[in-house]
């Protein structure tokens, strides 16, 4: 069986995992079968609890994707799951692993699991130092599959699309900052306002309290 990747699907997998380095991320790979070829076409973000070895999926969100596909009238379906190893590499499958990609296959026996370290990348800022691989299980054990992008000038795309997302991302921290300074100037402001007409106040009584004791 062939395998194919839209670079999409790295690049929407790149982003999420590099956000979070101290911990493994995961989802669903979302694709179909065409031509004994399974395409790969897009990715899935369920909600997931997780540690810097170990990430959890909610058994709930299968359901909710499929529904959700279904629902858009898509013909992809969730044909495997993705997940990050920070700094551990990504030629290997743990023994969780290999047990879930089981559950995988027993449900779609085309599924597959692709692992990724984002370390490499994001300590060079080069995509093709990306270490990723895509595994299917065979007996009690697993095996690396052959896979391909489904476009020309693949890490191109990713490296030019991922710069524009990480700009992207550097002006909204940008902004964030800007518009917490100006809460900061707003809030002091509202504070020197208060302490201004407590001020006042107190001026108003001490000329009150002279006036009385005259």
């Amino acid at each position: 069986m062939k395998v194919k990747v839209s670079p999409i699907v790295l690049i929407k997998i790149i982003d999420a995992a590099s956000q979070k380095l101290d911990r493994e991320v995961g989802g669903f790979l979302i694709g179909k079968i065409s031509d004994n070829c399974l395409n790969i076409v897009d990715v899935e973000f369920p909600e997931s609890k997780g540690s810097e070895s170990y990430v959890e999926i909610d058994p709930l969100a299968m359901a909710a994707v499929a529904e959700k596909l279904e629902k858009k009238g898509m013909r992809e379906s969730i044909v495997g799951w993705w997940h990050s190893h920070p700094g551990f590499g990504a030629n290997f499958m743990s023994s969780i692993d290999v047990n879930t990609q089981k559950i995988y296959q027993s449900l779609f026996d085309k599924a597959v699991a692709l692992v990724v370290d984002p370390v490499p990348y994001v300590s060079s800022e080069d995509v093709k130092k990306l270490d990723f691989k895509i595994y299917r299980v065979v007996g009690e054990s697993y095996e690396e599959v052959d896979w391909s992008f489904a476009v020309d000038d693949y890490w191109k795309i990713i490296g030019d699309v991922l710069k524009i997302i990480s700009e992207a991302r550097k002006q909204v921290l940008v902004a964030d900052s800007s518009a917490r300074k100006l809460l900061d100037v707003l809030e002091l402001r509202k504070e020197l306002s208060v302490l201004k007409e407590s001020a006042r106040n107190l001026s108003e009584i001490g000329s009150r309290f002279e006036k009385f004791q005259t």
